[in-house]
């Protein structure tokens, strides 16, 4: 335990350049996803709020992503070093601005995976594990959707019959953003998993694709959405791997 909190308190940090790249992919993903504020008519005061309020979310999601991707890599003994991806944002700023805010794409960004081969001794398969490598990527995702869950499921107990309207907008913006980064294109978090381990990505794709299926009908299931994900990576096995 002493061995990891050691590593959480040296390699956890963000650097100068990795707070800078951050701060500029939560800035830019903000300005998208609080484009559109929804109001009939144009007022600038409340469109400053919901972009406020927008870049607020996509701050809180960003950190519980990349503290997932960080805290799974330093358990295994890697340092993760987040990679701003700007051909992404441009492209994705376009299709925000085309759309008119109804269509925005929160591309996260990439990542690095340092081996720190002091922490990796006594570890199975010493040196840089690509499965490694994939699973810390998806942690990410993962941690968001855990974060959405927990946080929708907290305000369904003790919140308003109704809802709370940041609470389900900060849900609907964590589901959205795990999703889009669990897309197999380089270098998202997905195409790190894909790429090294077929499985694991359907597994974990099926899961999070159907909970949101479910949530958008009003069912909030994990064992559920697990279930599915399950059969689904079992039709995959039998009929490509096995096959």
């Amino acid at each position: 335990m002493s061995n990891y909190s050691d590593k959480i308190n040296k390699y956890f940090p963000f650097t100068l350049l990795e707070a800078r790249n951050i701060v500029l992919t939560i800035l830019i993903i903000g300005f998208m996803f609080g484009f559109n504020d929804g109001a009939d008519e144009f007022n600038l005061i409340h469109w400053s709020y919901n972009l406020l309020v927008s870049v607020g979310i996509v701050a809180i999601v960003m950190i519980v992503f990349l503290t997932g991707q960080r805290i799974a890599g330093l358990s295994a003994g890697y340092r993760v070093e987040f990679q701003m991806w700007w051909p992404g944002l441009i492209l994705a700023l376009i299709i925000t601005f085309i759309a008119r805010g109804h269509i925005w794409i929160p591309i996260a960004g990439g990542m690095l995976v340092h081996h720190m081969s002091g922490h990796r001794l006594g570890f199975f398969r010493y040196g840089l594990n690509m499965l490694d490598n994939g699973i810390i990527a998806a942690s990410g995702p993962l941690a968001t959707v855990i974060f959405g869950t927990v946080l929708k499921q907290i305000a369904n107990w003790f919140g308003p019959p109704a809802g709370i309207p940041i609470i389900d907008k900060i849900y609907f913006f964590a589901l959205i953003f795990a999703l889009v980064n669990m897309i197999p294109i380089p270098p998202l978090a997905g195409s790190k998993l894909i790429y090294n381990s077929r499985l694991p990505f359907i597994f974990i794709f099926s899961f999070m694709v159907a909970y949101a299926i479910l949530a958008a009908f009003g069912v909030f299931s994990w064992i559920l959405a697990l279930l599915i994900a399950l059969l689904l990576w079992l039709w995959y096995y039998i009929k490509v791997e096995a096959a």
